[in-house]
């Protein structure tokens, strides 16, 4: 079987699933290539040993291009290539274009539900009401796959993508979908297609084999070897809740404990982070920038717990890499009370959950941590984290192929 593995993106998570997800499906058997939209230097990081092509290099398509073309391009890319399969490693943010995009006759497509899609998703559920309805659905859904581009870019993305993929579902443009929760294969099946959809895991690393202690990573990060560390790693934005957390330390009350802060800027940045007026308790850290790939265990392995503080509108289907990271080093976790990490959090005995919105209750959870009563069932966390390699990932791709 002979797979192109597609992704539009170039950022360190993509690159690194790609990355991975390749290798182990090349080592199942499985005769893979990565497409992307154009080189760039972290891509010859990540992808020594696996053969890559680009859109920007093989067509006239570039970086700026029409999604729809991109979509088009990859499709016939995989074509001309002989390929079985087409993987699109993330369709969130593009299942509008694949289902305005022409169907390919000859080749599977395998769309992959990373998390973004469901930003939000609690409002659609009206709408996807709406698309329910026998024949009315079909009706809105072929009036938009018929709407030129630039009203599509008027159209709000959470519609947009909503209809999309109801879209590719209804017209078959998606042979599998891939999820990564129950949450999430429950709510892809209220379309009601026969579509097959699979949950796989969200691959992590097991960095709990390492021999690193938390004295050791702290040593190399530069962080304090005497106080409790609580972590937030990843992108400043708004629905990962990083103005949530900034005003629960501003009303933090409790013991001492260091505040590690490290991401890149997003819907904020340093100097927002630095203009906060702290309680004497609280210790702030912050390296507010692209993490290199070779120091980001060190920050989990460094950390007494980890904190997810997500508003709701991040998705209750969603699952979370800094979640599955945490596990992974099997660090305790602070979440907040709803969806798929709730749900983790307190079934698996993962760590402590909080009121998700309020900044009290996280306040409160984080001194939980100051005071070292946080902590995780280590046996369950390190049975689920080996069940979420990346080899289990791709053994049950493979059979997501299978079913188309």
């Amino acid at each position: 079987m002979e797979v192109v593995l597609f992704d539009q993106y170039a950022s360190g998570h993509h690159l690194e699933y790609a990355s991975r997800m390749a290798a182990e499906l090349n080592e199942l058997g499985i005769s893979v290539s990565f497409l992307g939209v154009k080189r760039t230097e972290r891509h010859r990081e990540f992808f020594e040993d696996v053969e890559t092509s680009f859109l920007a290099e093989e067509t006239a398509v570039t970086e700026h291009a029409d999604s729809v073309e991109i979509v088009e391009e990859a499709a016939e890319f995989a074509t001309r290539s002989g390929a079985d399969v087409l993987y699109f490693l993330q369709i969130d943010d593009v299942t509008d274009a694949i289902y305005r995009s022409e169907r390919h006759e000859g080749i599977d497509v395998v769309g992959e539900i990373n998390g973004a899609f469901f930003r939000n998703a609690h409002l659609t559920a009206p709408f996807r009401s709406l698309l329910g309805v026998p024949i009315l659905g079909d009706c809105h859904a072929e009036a938009f796959r018929r709407l030129p581009s630039w009203a599509i870019e008027r159209v709000p993305s959470l519609v947009a993508r909503t209809v999309g993929l109801y879209g590719c579902l209804r017209t078959g443009r998606l042979d599998s979908v891939l999820v990564h929760s129950p949450e999430a294969k429950r709510f892809v099946e209220t379309f009601g297609f026969d579509v097959p959809i699979s949950e796989i895991p969200d691959p992590l690393e097991p960095w709990f084999e390492w021999d690193s202690s938390r004295l050791d990573a702290r040593s190399r990060l530069g962080l304090p070897d005497d106080e409790p560390i609580a972590l937030y790693f990843g992108q400043l934005r708004d629905d990962k809740g990083i103005e949530l957390l900034l005003e629960a330390l501003r009303r933090y009350d409790g013991p001492a404990f260091q505040m590690v802060i490290a991401g890149p800027p997003d819907d904020m940045d340093k100097s927002d982070l630095t203009a906060v007026e702290l309680p004497p308790q609280v210790s702030l850290w912050t390296d507010i920038e692209f993490v290199p790939q070779e120091d980001v265990p060190y920050y989990f392995l460094a950390a007494d717990a980890v904190v997810v503080p997500y508003r709701r509108q991040f998705g209750a289907q969603r699952t979370s890499g800094v979640f599955q990271k945490a596990c992974g080093a099997l660090r305790p976790l602070v979440a907040p009370n709803f969806g798929t990490l709730g749900r983790r959090v307190t079934e698996r005995g993962f760590g402590t959950i909080f009121e998700a919105g309020s900044p009290t209750a996280l306040a409160e959870s984080l001194a939980e941590v100051a005071r070292g009563d946080t902590q995780a069932d280590v046996e369950s966390m390190r049975a689920y984290a080996n069940r979420q390699t990346y080899e289990r990932a791709a053994e049950m791709v493979i059979q997501s192929y299978e079913k188309c």
